[in-house]
């Protein structure tokens, strides 16, 4: 690649041919790019923020690290591309653990990401919950989100899951998926260091399973779930079928008929039970 001499800051068909190798889901593709482009355009801010996402989706946490700190905001950097700048220290700085750090980035910054993205109150949520600090707001209502870091409810979870069981979804678990038998299966899997996983979001950690004909997607057939759990816990927020069309890492599970002996399975009848006598609804079928 050669720098074209007449664009200071950005190349746009270049960055564009990478955005293509993104939405092609050709990630690693997409990364070694980026370090090529970045070093004749860093003050490209928004591929510099998209590279960033990329390298930390995919645990590589060292090198972001250094874009990040290496980072210099040109003259006209905007305010979008500031608020993106700090969004992506806090997230890689959740993913480090780096609890007391995201604190006070949050906090030197509050005014400028309040009203920046809707889960910027399930941070703050978080960050209170896991540091026993105050943020001294008040928000009403609270989110699902918020209300599962303040007091997780396996009940809840379940229900917000099941909607995707409902027909007009544009993904939907299979009629004969034992959703809630493997909401408590993956509870008692969850959570492995050694397991692959991918760090998509902000304080949350999502995997891949496997599971043959588990759903659909624009009622094409799934064989994926994405499970997505608040940070290093097994308190899941979501799950839902994928086809895994990024071709993500993913973990083989036990499927249905193989879980006979499964000791877990004795707490989560009992919990089926319970969220069945609430709610009035047959989740699990067998």
């Amino acid at each position: 690649m050669e720098k074209d001499k007449k664009l200071k800051y950005y190349d746009k068909n270049e960055s564009q041919s990478i955005v293509n190798l993104i939405n092609a889901h050709k990630y690693q593709q997409a990364m070694d790019a980026y370090r090529e482009y970045t070093k004749f355009y860093p003050n490209d801010l928004n591929a510099v923020s998209r590279f960033i996402n990329i390298l930390i989706c995919y645990g590589y946490f060292e090198e972001a690290e250094e874009l990040l700190n290496n980072y210099v905001a040109p003259k006209k950097a905007s305010e979008l591309d500031r608020k993106l700048y700090i969004y992506d220290q806090i997230k890689l700085l959740g993913y480090q653990e780096k609890w007391e750090e995201c604190a006070i980035l949050v906090k030197e910054n509050y005014l400028l990401l309040q009203n920046f993205r809707q889960d910027f109150y399930f941070m703050i949520t978080f960050l209170e919950k896991k540091l026993n600090i105050s943020f001294q707001h008040k928000i009403f209502p609270i989110s699902y989100l918020s209300s599962q870091v303040l007091n997780y409810d396996e009940n809840r979870a379940l229900q917000h899951i099941n909607r995707h069981r409902q027909q007009g979804e544009d993904c939907i678990f299979a009629e004969d998926f034992p959703l809630s038998e493997y909401y408590f299966y993956f509870r008692s899997l969850l959570p492995k260091k050694d397991y692959p996983q991918l760090c998509k979001g902000i304080f949350s950690n999502f995997y891949v399973f496997k599971y043959n004909h588990c759903g659909y997607i624009n009622q094409k057939e799934a064989n994926y779930i994405m499970v997505v759990t608040l940070a290093n816990s097994n308190d899941i927020i979501t799950m839902y079928p994928i086809r895994n069309i990024e071709k993500y890492p993913y973990i083989e599970i036990i499927q249905q008929e193989e879980m006979d002996d499964e000791k877990p399975k004795v707490k989560r009848l009992s919990q089926i039970e319970k969220f069945n006598q609430r709610y009035g609804k047959v989740l699990d079928k067998n």
